[in-house]
């Protein structure tokens, strides 16, 4: 059996061609280099604004890896674990990118308005900071240049070009500060000009930041006409319906349609002409890189709320002209989508069981926070107040986990055609990594009292006390979210943060057991850090699978080996090949793939759809499948495939 995977399209390896990639690496040396030197110069100097222009600079380089990474990305093949390949891995790497120039941003501007305070007490040399700004605003002119010319051949290397010329315009603002410092002795200029930087910084990844969070909630991609798109399919000679439509983007470059098509009768035999028809209008005039159509003969079995509707859409295009759809009308059912009735019904009963669990744990949370606060104020234990930081972390993301519910349970709509689903797999990624900043400040703090241990003063009975009343929130708190841990990675991560409290909390017990009997105050700090290790310990798992969704990977249930072969052996199939499997939230799995149809086959082609959605949805618990089936391997191309091995390898078969 061969399994066949994503198709490569040439225009990626046109944008990844090696003339593109050399104007990138040539104009990534120039900016480290830079960089690097303003870092140095601007240290010894006392030069924020050279500070903030190597932050600035920095952004430019981030920009410029993102691109090359991308390059390479696009070139590594689909796995059984990635059947997107390894093209969403830009997205991440644009998101960490534009969170680190934030954090830098935020320094220099809290760096840059301390200075300003402290004006009078500034000294600048000037004479350096001058020479490194003019040649940064050189470098910036010549590395401007250079991806320039790559952008002819990398469309990212264009994205480049356009930081590189905001790196110009703060390397401007560096050279017009040291000059106002050298010849009007007014060091007031350096920190004004870091502020701006500053800004600058932030206006130039805010963009970045909103594009990659468009791709990571799976939106419709920003240049898609999705209203128009589905007109043009419409309009087809034949077609009476498109519905179930997802529209969204793997990559900046790499766009992605699945829907489903009601045939009018007696076209069902001319489905390969109509998808030729249909791949010309999807590829060629609205530049979509991945198209899979599920071809159906009746609309029985279609809700209303799978639709895009036509007043929204017009609303959202300005589309001013009526269009006649003859077959619009008739939506009570389709063949085509089994059980994705039933599982917006049962995300919709998930969703308010979820919520109802998380407001219960909340506010048991919250409320004994307050008090272990106070207790640890009064007590002088870090101990507890390290377990009250994690509880702090825990009401947070249970007060996410409910917004996110919220958001969640929104309607789909011709911007986020999958709804707002996304957003419970964003907040427990978001939650997982803050607690490893609670664990970080924790560590911080319990060395700090090794080295000042002598100083230690702690009330063992009233820790004593505190912690066992937080002992039996935290065994309330977990009983009311386990059950809701089962559907949801939102609420499983709230669920595995409340029992690391847990635990945290017997050792908070432990601790004033054992400062009342010994007065040995060294064991707060050695349970703190015995605390962060458990928290960091309780969200990494939760990391990964909030990463592995994020990321397009496909589902750890999923034995995707074994799902091909299945279908494969379904009368009539000859091969499966455009293969993928990735979650929008949890329980909430989509599968599409092409099917390559026997050319003896008798059968009926509705029958052998019926059998391939009662394999995806029934046997692997997929909730949404769409099959496109085809009747010419014209379309598949061998480095489409996962070879034997490989998918054995994974199955373990």
């Amino acid at each position: 059996m061969t399994m066949g995977l994503q198709r490569q399209d040439g225009d990626s390896n046109h944008q990844g061609s090696s003339g593109g990639r050399t104007s990138l690496i040539i104009a990534l040396v120039l900016v480290i280099g830079v960089m690097v030197a303003e870092i140095i110069v601007g240290a010894v100097s006392g030069s924020l604004a050279l500070l903030a222009d190597a932050g600035h600079m920095l952004a430019g380089g981030a920009a410029i890896s993102i691109a090359l990474f991308a390059s390479w990305a696009e070139s590594r093949p689909a796995s059984v674990e990635r059947t997107f390949g390894y093209h969403r891995s830009e997205v991440a790497g644009s998101m960490l990118s534009a969170l680190a120039l934030w954090l830098v941003a935020a320094w220099v501007l809290f760096e840059g308005i301390g200075r300003y305070t402290n004006r009078a007490e500034l000294e600048i040399d000037a004479g350096p900071m001058l020479v490194l700004g003019a040649i940064g605003l050189g470098v910036n002119v010549v590395a401007s240049v250079v991806l320039r010319i790559g952008a002819r051949h990398n469309e990212r290397a264009g994205e480049a070009f356009r930081h590189m010329v905001s790196d110009f315009i703060a390397s401007v603002g560096v050279v017009a500060a040291a000059v106002l410092v050298l010849v009007n002795d007014w060091p007031a200029a350096d920190p004004i000009v870091s502020i701006g930087i500053a800004a600058l910084i932030a206006a130039s990844s805010w963009r970045l930041l909103l594009k990659v969070f468009y791709a990571i909630m799976e939106g419709t991609p920003e240049h898609l006409d999705l209203y128009s798109l589905c007109s043009d399919i419409e309009d087809v000679p034949g077609v009476t319906l498109i519905h179930d439509v997802h529209a969204w983007s793997i990559s900046e470059n790499y766009h992605a349609l699945t829907a489903h098509v009601v045939l009018e009768s007696g076209y069902a035999g001319k489905s390969d002409d109509l998808l030729s028809r249909m791949r010309e209008i999807v590829y060629d005039k609205h530049r979509v890189s991945h198209l899979t159509l599920q071809f159906e003969e009746s609309a029985t079995r279609c809700l209303e709320n799978h639709h895009l509707g036509h007043l929204e859409a017009r609303s959202r295009f300005n589309a001013h002209e009526e269009h006649d759809h003859g077959g619009h009308d008739d939506h009570n059912d389709h063949s085509g989508h089994d059980h994705h009735g039933h599982a917006h019904d049962h995300a919709a009963e998930f969703r308010e069981a979820r919520r109802r669990s998380l407001i219960i744990a909340l506010t048991l949370i919250g409320g004994f926070m307050v008090v272990e606060v106070l207790g640890g104020i009064f007590s002088g234990s870090l101990a507890l107040l390290a377990d009250a930081g994690h509880m702090l972390t825990d009401a947070a993301s249970i007060a996410l986990a409910l917004v996110a519910v919220w958001i969640a349970g929104r309607p789909e709509s011709i911007e986020w055609t999958f709804g707002y689903q996304r957003t419970e797999v964003l907040a427990a990624a978001f939650n997982a990594l803050s607690l490893w900043v609670i664990a970080g400040w924790i560590v911080w703090e319990a060395a700090e009292r090794f080295v000042n241990h002598h100083e230690i003063h702690i009330d063992g009975g009233l820790m004593l006390i505190v912690g066992g009343i937080g002992l039996a929130v935290n065994i309330a708190a977990a009983f009311v979210l386990h059950a809701g841990s089962k559907h949801s990675l939102n609420v499983d991560g709230a669920f595995k943060h409340v029992m690391a409290d847990l635990m945290g909390s017997v050792g908070v017990v432990i601790s004033g057991v054992i400062v009342i009997l010994t007065d040995w105050v060294l064991i707060d700090p050695i349970l703190s850090i015995g605390i962060a290790v458990l928290i960091v310990l309780s969200s990494w798992r939760l990391v990964l699978k909030s990463v592995n969704v994020l990321l397009g990977g496909v589902p750890e249930h999923i034995d995707l080996y074994a799902l091909c072969a299945e279908i494969e052996d379904v009368p009539g199939v000859t091969l499966i090949h455009e293969v993928h499997v990735f979650t929008v939230t949890s329980n909430f799995d989509l599968m599409t793939a092409h099917i390559l149809v026997d050319p003896d086959f008798e059968g009926y082609e509705d029958e052998m759809q019926r059998q391939l959605r009662r394999i995806a949805s029934d046997s692997y618990g997929l909730q949404h499948v769409t099959f496109q089936l085809c009747h010419t391997a014209d379309e598949c191309a061998e480095n489409h495939h996962v070879g034997h091995l490989e998918a054995l390898a994974r199955s373990g078969t």
